[in-house]
This record gives structure tokens, sequence and C-alpha cells, in this order.
């Protein structure tokens, strides 16, 4: 049989899992980039404008992942699992930056984990003819191809990259005085 760009069943299964993990990973940092950029405003300790727009900008950023990620656990035949992580409250911001950054290399890890899974589970099928053939059927409008998932969960890593990077400058600049 052709290789066919579609991921096996059980495959589907393991990645909608793993990101179901991220999906929760990723609404924690929606919740908490906004919480810290509060209360460091509150307490007149934001260093630049530059590092509100930062901030901001991973708020946005993971808004956006976690929507993809719920659209991509539902194209792949999963449902999202609510789950909420509750954090305590914020005294020190150093630490809960450096909670975000850490939560922002757990994204990272997870979507490592869903690529490798995608590209180690290619399923075996009748080819572009096979697929003409069942056009109609439930699955074929319900695919999602292999190298479509592969894509994002590129372009997800590659996000997550940055965002370690502008988390760690955040740390950084959030240790500066403020600028006057």
């Amino acid at each position: 049989m052709a290789e066919v760009d579609r991921i096996t069943e059980s495959g589907k299964k393991a990645i909608a899992n793993l990101l179901n993990q991220a999906w929760q990973v990723e609404y924690g940092l929606i919740l908490n980039y906004p919480r810290i950029l509060d209360q460091l405003i509150n307490i007149d300790q934001v260093p630049d404008e530059q590092f509100t727009w930062d901030f901001e900008r991973l708020g946005k950023e993971s808004y956006t992942h976690a929507g993809l990620v719920i659209q991509l656990i539902t194209q792949l035949g999963g449902e999202p699992q609510w789950g909420v992580e509750i954090t305590d409250r914020m005294i020190d911001v150093g630490g809960m930056l450096a909670l975000q950054l850490e939560k922002e290399k757990s994204a990272l890890s997870i979507y490592q984990q869903a690529k490798l899974v995608a590209q180690q589970n290619q399923a075996k099928g009748k080819g572009f003819l096979g697929r003409l053939v069942t056009w109609g059927d439930e699955e074929s409008r319900e695919f999602v191809s292999r190298s479509t998932v592969i894509n994002i969960l590129n372009r997800l890593t590659n996000d997550e990259m940055g965002h370690i990077k502008l988390a760690e400058r955040l740390i950084l600049a959030s240790k500066k005085e403020p600028e006057q």
C-alpha cells in the first residue's frame, strides 16, 4: 500500500492528548500575563512602554495558540478538556515571571512531542485514487492531513521559542528601575 498524508488513529489520539495538556498551559498563560502586568502597573514597576507591549504580545499570541490547539484537537477527533491550574496570590513578580517562562518551556516541549508523534504515525492507505473514491464519506470531510498537523506544530514550536526569549527579556527588564 502507498503512504498517504494521514495520521494513524492511535497517533491522532496521542496528539490530541498532548494538545489537551498544551491547551491547559496556554490557558494559564492567557490568564497570568495580564495579571502580572496589572500587578507591575499597580506597584509602578513597568520599566518602559516596550515592556508593556511585550506582555500584551505574549498574552495575545497565547490566546491565538489556544484557539489553534482547540481547533486541532477537534480536527483530530478529540475533545478539548477543560482545566485550569490554580495559582497562588501573586506577591513576587519575578517569581511569577519565572513561572510563566517555565510554562512557555512546557508548551514548547509538548508541541515538540506532538510533532514527533505526527511524524512517526503516518497511516498507510490507498493513496490519492483511494481518497477520491471515498471523498463523500464522513472521514474525508473531517480530514486533516499529517503535513498540516506538522506545519501547525512547527509554527507553535517556533512561536514558543520566541516566547521563551521574550519571557527571559521580560524577567531581566523587570529587575530594572522604571523610567521616570
